[in-house]
């Protein structure tokens, strides 16, 4: 005999009884009174903290975020991560209050290390200084960033004479031999596990303290045209580990990662396979040299049958999980290239240049200078090198624009790499748009701006540079560096751009312009997010962009508007409809070739200065890129003028 389902449900809403469903056991503690509801009090500690790790420390990971405890983290440390933090939020006050944080945070580190130099030692305190002196580098203030030019000197100081600038074990940094082997009991055994792990925590978070002032040095080179104060030579340490590596949350993650990075398939001894270690990070100074070096054999003899011995992929190859030692490996490439071009402009690069032999010598006004500094070999080896590590790093998500040429303008500097390939720090692609994403999405972000503009430079030097202008605050390098990039109205006042030199531009141009404006609400929350150096950096970008559409819109309105079959296959307009078409803005110069008036050309200028006041606008957290967007909308106010005025000409530019 089979009774009829009790309909308990029906009996419980009828009568109110205790619903039967299963609760966890604080559900129960509560329905039961044994337990009030907790209050969660977000306190502004916390907040900070959280914006601080959320927005800024992934463009520049320093800290160990997993081990990183509010409630423990020494005081001065806290209020430095506080006072860029608190930059995130959204009061009107978050200026005055980051800047309350700097000055406690300031006054407490040099009362610390006052009392016992020897406390640079302590990682945390590298750290915190680090802080302290990016925040006033970049929040355009001068009595700030003068506080931060002697936190900067003092840390420089320190670590010389504490000698910090290796890690005890530079001897074994000549050769990649692999990590002291363990034997698989001692792995397998959590306490052994823990130690390595706190262990590793230590030794990177020094190493990556010791490469961040390295950056910052090389940040205010690149940013003031200030010499820098540390060398690459002086590093002695590996490169920094894999960013998967270095967040890992706990022991067991970390073993599993890193096992992850060095297994293979065949764990028995092969006589027929390659005999060489793991790989290993290599030094700074050692990887650059091996780059370079690689670039030359491959460009002096190229070999018919490459191994992996042949290259240096065995202590590069762990780039592809480590967008810090990329970004680090970029910067050094990025001065070795500014002390070649401040070498070659006093010795080969007179103010009589323009008599000097050479394609196109003979139709240069005199005083007139060729716009390439570096010779071809220099030119070659560097530029194969950035290519080397494109090639060794995933490749940049697609940019929502696309050139005119109907490919992105990232494809050369990813080796031509399908985007939308899964990587090892993304977890796939998906099919949403490829390339870069999650947790590191905006560090590769800054290794891909800074491989574009490093590259660019090559080309066309910073003019801050050649010059010899050195500026002492962020604005003032902002507003010469404008000034240096308006195009000049004489002739005989400009620089001579060879062919060869604007298409190599044009192929950074693509990719750099591309990176600016992401689109949907992950674009906009990389652009709040981006490291204020990169901002810096597409800044420059874009002053390169300007000169290039100007110098290229009056041949394109001459002989594009006058109705001639080959128009279309001019140079000048290509170059031109290319850089529009990586702003998204190439349909406005579509009617110029066929007929046209040349109009839509003569805006092409004031179209390309308010896509970058735009761009630069939307980077708000910091105040670089409101300066930055000042600065182009002073420029943007003579394109106008510029524009009517060739007008009324006639349109003879």
């Amino acid at each position: 005999m089979i009774l009829p389902a009790v309909p308990w449900q029906s009996i419980e809403d009828e009568f109110c009884l205790p619903s039967t469903q299963i609760l966890d056991t604080d559900d129960a503690d509560l329905y039961l009174g044994l337990n009030a509801l907790p209050v969660k009090r977000v306190t502004p500690d916390c907040q900070h903290c959280e914006a601080f790790f959320r927005k800024f420390h992934p463009t520049m990971p320093i800290m160990h975020e997993p081990t990183f405890e509010v409630a423990k983290a020494p005081k001065p440390l806290l209020t430095a991560v506080r006072c860029i933090g608190s930059l995130y939020g959204s009061a009107e006050s978050r200026f005055a209050a980051s800047r309350k944080f700097f000055e406690d945070g300031y006054y407490e580190l040099e009362e610390y290390t006052r009392e016992d130099r020897s406390r640079f030692q302590e990682t945390w305190v590298l750290q915190a200084y680090v802080l302290l002196e990016t925040y006033g580098i970049y929040i355009c203030d001068d009595s700030l960033l003068s506080k931060a030019q002697n936190i900067h000197q003092t840390l420089v100081s320190a670590i010389r004479e504490l000698q910090m600038t290796h890690d005890g074990h530079a001897s074994r940094l000549g050769s990649p031999a692999s990590p002291s082997p363990v034997s698989a009991l001692s792995e397998n055994d959590a306490g052994t596990l823990q130690k390595r792990w706190l262990d590793f925590i230590r030794e990177e978070s020094r190493k990556r303290s010791i490469y961040s002032i390295y950056l910052l040095d090389s940040q205010l080179s690149i940013a003031c045209n200030l010499r820098p104060q540390i060398s690459a030579l002086e590093i002695k340490y590996a490169l920094p580990s894999a960013d998967d590596l270095w967040s890992a949350p706990t022991p067991t993650a970390w073993h599993r990662t890193r096992t992850h990075h060095f297994t293979s398939f065949n764990e028995r001894d092969d006589a027929f396979a390659a005999d060489e270690a793991k790989p290993s990070e290599g030094s700074l100074h050692g990887s650059t040299q091996d780059l370079l070096l690689l670039a030359h054999n491959s460009a002096s003899s190229p070999p018919e049958h490459p191994t992996p011995d042949d290259a240096t992929a065995t202590p590069l190859r762990l780039l592809w999980y480590s967008p810090f030692a990329a970004l680090v490996l970029v910067t050094q490439l990025h001065m070795t290239a500014r002390e070649l071009t401040h070498a070659s402009c006093l010795l080969s690069r007179p103010a009589s240049a323009g008599a000097s032999a050479g394609p196109g010598a003979a139709h240069r006004h005199r005083g007139q200078r060729p716009l390439s500094i570096l010779t071809e070999a220099q030119h070659g080896q560097i530029s194969q090198a950035l290519r080397s590590i494109a090639e060794l790093v995933p490749p940049p998500p697609p940019a929502p624009a696309r050139t005119a040429t109907g490919t992105r303008g990232d494809a050369a500097a990813a080796g031509g790499r399908d985007a939308t390939a899964a990587t090892p720090t993304n977890g796939g692609g998906g099919s949403g748009g490829g390339g870069v994403a999650g947790p590191f999405e905006a560090l590769w972000h800054s290794v891909h701006v800074a491989l574009h503009h490093t590259s660019m430079t090559l080309s066309h030097p910073d003019a801050l540079l050649v010059t010899g202008i050195v500026e002492p605050n962020l604005p003032a390098a902002i507003a010469t560096a404008g000034h240096l990039a308006r195009p000049r109205g004489r002739k005989a006042n400009r620089d001579v751009y060879e062919d060869r030199d604007v298409f190599r531009i044009l192929r950074d141009l693509e990719g750099g312009l591309g990176r600016l404006l992401g689109g949907g609400e992950e674009g906009q929350e990389r652009e709040r997010g981006e490291n204020p150096f990169v901002t810096l950096l597409a800044f420059k970008i874009c002053l390169v962009g300007w000169r290039i559409v100007r110098l290229t819109m009056g041949e394109a309105a001459g002989k594009g508007g006058r109705g001639e079959g080959l128009a279309r296959y001019n140079p000048s307009r290509f170059v031109l409809q290319s850089i529009m078409a990586a702003i998204g803005k190439e349909d406005g110069l579509d009617g110029a070739g066929e007929g046209g008036d040349g109009g839509d050309v003569l805006e092409a200028e004031v179209v390309y200065l308010r896509w970058v006041r735009e761009a630069l606008m939307k980077r708000s957290v910091w105040p670089v890129g409101r300066w930055e967007a000042a600065i182009v909308e002073e420029a943007l106010t003579g394109a106008v003028e510029y524009a009517a005025g060739v007008r009324e000409c006639g349109g003879v530019m």
